[in-house]
């Protein structure tokens, strides 16, 4: 009887939200993941990570593709500078949203397995994890609308975001801007103070997918932060499917 006291409010409470903003939160989560769902990608992407007076940047290339059945397949292949040359990493969803990942580190020849004990990690001294190529579905966080909000040039819904139990955070907040329907600020928390902030600072639109060219990432309490800039980006292309597999992680030049 207690559960279903408690999903009725909650429903109660999501219709009326949306009768005062104008759209229904997972409406507007479900609109935001749209924006950014092609075939498949191909991009350049420069990393850079600044730690506090040190800055070293990543030259890496990027692959993903969709399988029949909707789920992601991720390859990153580093190039720059020599000390990271050759390292790989791959990325494959699984039905409940969770990935299988493995790095290849051409300094030892190994393919290592990431386990989930690993996988909110920094992700190559980024101020990613590894737990950021998960992909949950809208169902698996809990979402309320805050308020409405003008930044950056943008007029904004304030969301909140509980995520699940697993992951680092225990809340986000998100700004989405109203007219692309994408992110341009995430505050992420644990136990009530600010850890980390992403900001998109550039926003593309090709082939109908909306997507930052460039984005920073920047972790407050180690005053740490990863830029992101992608100068080349192709949609929808032909990815060979061997690409995304173990044996093509030692293969590949």
């Amino acid at each position: 009887m207690k559960l279903l006291v408690r999903i009725v409010m909650m429903g109660y409470v999501l219709f009326i939200t949306s009768l005062v903003y104008g759209q229904n939160v997972l409406e507007i989560m479900d609109k935001v993941r749209s924006q950014y769902r092609p075939e498949s990608v191909h991009a350049l992407v420069v990393v850079s990570v600044l730690d506090r007076s040190i800055t070293y940047s990543y030259t890496v290339e990027l692959y993903l593709a969709k399988g029949s059945d909707d789920r992601a397949k991720v390859l990153l292949v580093f190039h720059k500078p020599a000390s990271v040359r050759n390292i790989r990493f791959l990325s494959i969803e699984r039905k409940n949203g969770k990935t299988d990942q493995w790095i290849y580190l051409p300094a030892t020849r190994s393919i290592r397995r990431i386990v989930a004990e690993k996988k909110n990690d920094s992700f190559m001294g980024t101020d990613y994890a590894f737990s950021d190529f998960d992909r949950e579905s809208n169902e698996q966080y809990k979402y309320k609308i805050l308020r409405e909000e003008h930044i950056e040039d943008s007029d904004t819904w304030v969301l909140e975001g509980v995520p699940p139990s697993e992951r680092t955070f225990d809340k986000n907040v998100l700004w989405i801007d109203k007219k692309f329907f994408f992110p341009i600020r995430i505050e992420f928390y644990d136990k009530g103070k600010l850890k980390k902030v992403y900001e998109t600072k550039e926003l593309n639109r090709s082939q109908s997918n909306t997507y930052p060219t460039k984005s920073v990432m920047t972790s407050k309490q180690k005053k740490h932060q990863t830029k992101i800039s992608i100068p080349k980006i192709e949609f929808n292309i032909k990815i060979p499917d061997k690409y995304f597999t173990l044996g093509y992680l030692k293969l590949r030049k």
